[in-house]
């Protein structure tokens, strides 16, 4: 997108400094799903697969709607089952789906962490008891183990919870169906 990294900043950032009005986060989505499903149409059925608030920049003027940037869009991984083309170890832990720890990516991957993304610009937090200095393990045992925690409005929740569903098969297929 056209200048968008121009001053933009990141969601984290826009988070902290409650930026993003409800309405913005879901805009903010419905906008990364657009991306995405690109990426996943010039790498054959892959994706980013690191989608997080570090990685996604937005540029949000009063009154307007915000627009979106998200870091390595140019740059799709294929999908792969346990041996990825990229380093994993990269990755913010915080918002991998579980079968990525597995090695297992896949459109629906990015759909969890698109999920997670929705959950933590609207409600300011992670959904489960996490933080980004856990090890993998720990991540993966709290994710596995409880129900997502979400203070969102009806028509949204049902939409981030499909996206945080743990079995891959039972969230949405890819970014287009978020749309």
């Amino acid at each position: 997108m056209k200048n968008v990294t121009e001053n933009s900043i990141t969601v984290r950032e826009a988070v902290a400094k409650k930026l993003l009005k409800d309405k913005d986060g879901v805009y903010v989505a419905y906008l990364l799903s657009i991306i995405l499903k690109k990426m996943q149409h010039e790498s054959n059925g892959g994706g980013h697969f690191n989608v997080n608030p570090d990685t996604v920049l937005v540029q949000k003027e009063e009154g307007e709607t915000p627009k979106v940037k998200l870091i390595g869009e140019e740059t799709p991984h294929e999908a792969c089952n346990g041996k990825p083309d990229f380093d994993t170890e990269v990755l913010n832990q915080c918002f991998r789906a579980p079968e990525t720890f597995l090695g297992k990516f896949s459109p629906a991957s990015d759909v969890y962490s698109v999920g997670m993304l929705m959950a933590f610009m609207l409600q300011g937090s992670y959904p489960y008891d996490i933080n980004e200095s856990m090890q993998k393990s720990e991540i993966l045992k709290e994710i596995r183990g409880n129900e997502p925690d979400l203070e969102i409005d009806p028509p949204v929740l049902l939409v981030v919870k499909r996206s945080l569903n743990k079995t891959s098969t039972r969230r949405f297929k890819d970014a287009e169906d978020i749309s």
